[in-house]
């Protein structure tokens, strides 16, 4: 999905070249961009998830199950952060197609 959108902001990319940015700079503003990305998809996501578990706790307890509202617990910060190092791996290659192309300008 990032590489489908590099490829729509060629132009972008471009005038950034043009007004002076190194290729260095806009191979960190991918990496940074897809950071940004996951970093909110995880708020979101523990925001909807405990908003859930809060408003369906009585639904839950009538057939038997019991589902603490607490979400955090010491492998959740393990989970999270693995999430984060493979949205940074999985954004190299759109990272580093732009740091080439901007290389040829």
């Amino acid at each position: 999905m990032l590489l489908s959108t590099i490829r729509d902001r060629s132009h972008e990319i471009q005038l950034l070249r043009v007004i002076g940015a190194p290729p260095g700079f806009l191979f960190l503003l991918i990496k940074l961009e897809a950071v940004l990305i996951t970093f909110s998809s995880i708020i979101l996501g523990a925001v909807f998830l405990t908003i859930g578990l809060h408003n369906s706790q009585g639904i839950l307890t009538h057939f038997g199950l019991h589902i603490g509202k607490n979400i955090f617990s010491g492998s959740t910060l393990y989970f999270i952060l693995s999430i984060i190092a493979a949205s940074i791996v999985a954004a190299a290659i759109p990272s580093l197609s732009t740091y080439i192309k901007a290389k040829k300008y």
